[in-house]
């Protein structure tokens, strides 16, 4: 039991039992895969195969299989590795009925990658990424897309560093929210614990930063944009997911942003600007050409400073968050999972309905075709008339 090569031996003749117990349970069934990359510590690049699938019994089981070395992280060397690693086991990719990956592009993206390479072996392989994940993803796009966000994000992180590395710093902010910022500013409360040349500089860069309109307008915006998916994400973190309410908040969420994109931009704009004038904060003629910071005064502008807070800030930024939650949160996503809501026995299958469960069969072709799916509706609808009368009889 002391010398690695036998530790080595048992631990491989137990993976090779265990798996073995594995595939038997899997009886030759449909399987769910979640697949991750990862560096071993020679910083080889490895791949993780795990299996998803329903015990006899009736209980969702997750067994890991595999873990091989892949020469590269190419979406074709991955299936090359998986493959192998499945035929070993006498499975097969047409018995895939669900992929689970990270956000990688190789895995998740909709062109060349591993998802769409085993989309091709089986169609009805639906691959639905960590929803918490994917709304995250959603407001990373759109920093990387619009440079005002993404310098908000810059300077919220570098004042939080800045305050963090000091629990005195942090002190002292607490402290200051009891009053106004600027008139602690101004009776030194915060300069005190600035004891460098450097920290100073910093901190007074970050207070000219952060005294501009443009500053105050990304954050009051932002603001009411993580209002709207505030719910959402919190729904999506718990441990026990709704999904049927999920769902809804998705929409939820959708139509406030539409509501934010047609009728919010005055509320903001006077919202943004009292506040600027509160806090002596230059507000800028919107009548005028729109004055960048970055560019020459050469350059010539061909637009408001109106049409740029409005056009190419509050609805760009809306329309991007639009366009991710759509992308993510899909029409194929969205039917799988009102589908399987509608199974949820709570309160007697209140939430049963055969539209929704006919539209989630459709998304399996390999598996239902057109004269099952008539045979499913009419069991579908028989199914209703059963449990009816059956309550009804129970009543009496």
């Amino acid at each position: 039991m002391a010398s690695p090569n036998i530790q080595k031996e048992i631990v491989t003749a137990c993976k090779i039992e265990t798996i073995k117990d594995i595939i038997e349970d899997l009886n030759g069934d449909y399987f769910s895969l979640l697949v991750d990359e990862s560096f071993d510590v020679s910083r080889k690049e490895q791949m993780a195969i795990v299996l998803r699938y329903v015990y006899r019994k009736g209980f969702v089981m997750e067994a890991f299989i595999g873990l091989v070395h892949v020469p590269d992280t190419s979406a074709l060397s991955l299936k090359k590795a998986m493959v192998n690693v499945l035929a070993h086991h006498s499975l097969s990719l047409s018995s895939v009925r669900g992929q689970c990956y990270d956000g990688a592009r190789n895995m998740q993206g909709d062109i060349n990658s591993l998802k769409m390479l085993i989309k091709q072996e089986s169609r009805s392989a639906h691959s639905i990424h960590c929803f918490a994940h994917q709304l995250l993803l959603t407001l990373v796009a759109v920093s990387k897309k619009c440079i005002q966000v993404g310098e908000l994000v810059l300077l919220v992180s570098n004042i939080l560093n800045g305050l963090g590395a000091s629990f005195k710093r942090m002190d002292k902010l607490r402290e200051s929210q009891k009053e106004k910022l600027q008139e602690a500013l101004y009776m030194g409360e915060l300069e005190t614990d600035a004891s460098t040349l450097d920290n100073r500089a910093k901190a007074a860069g970050y207070l000219r930063s952060c005294q501009t309109f443009e500053v105050a307008f990304m954050l009051h915006f932002m603001k009411d944009i993580l209002g709207i998916t505030y719910d959402l994400n919190i729904s999506l973190h718990k441990k026990e997911q709704d999904i049927a309410k999920s769902m809804i908040l998705v929409e939820v969420a959708k139509q406030r942003l539409q509501d934010l994109r047609v009728d919010r931009w005055y509320p903001l704009k006077n919202k943004v600007s009292t506040f600027c004038i509160m806090h002596d904060i230059l507000i800028p003629n919107f009548d005028e050409p729109y004055a960048n910071s970055g560019r020459s005064r050469r350059t010539r502008v061909d637009h408001t400073t109106l049409h740029h807070y409005r056009v190419d800030v509050f609805y760009k930024i809306i329309d991007w968050q639009l366009q991710e939650l759509n992308g993510r949160f899909n029409e194929v996503t969205s039917d799988l999972f009102h589908g399987v809501a509608c199974l949820n026995p709570v309160d007697s299958f209140s939430s049963f309905d055969i539209r929704k469960i006919m539209r989630m069969a459709k998304l399996y072709p390999d598996d239902i075709d057109e004269f099952n799916l008539v045979v499913l509706e009419n069991q579908l609808a028989n199914h209703i008339v059963d449990v009816l009368d059956f309550s009804f009889n129970d009543e009496k």
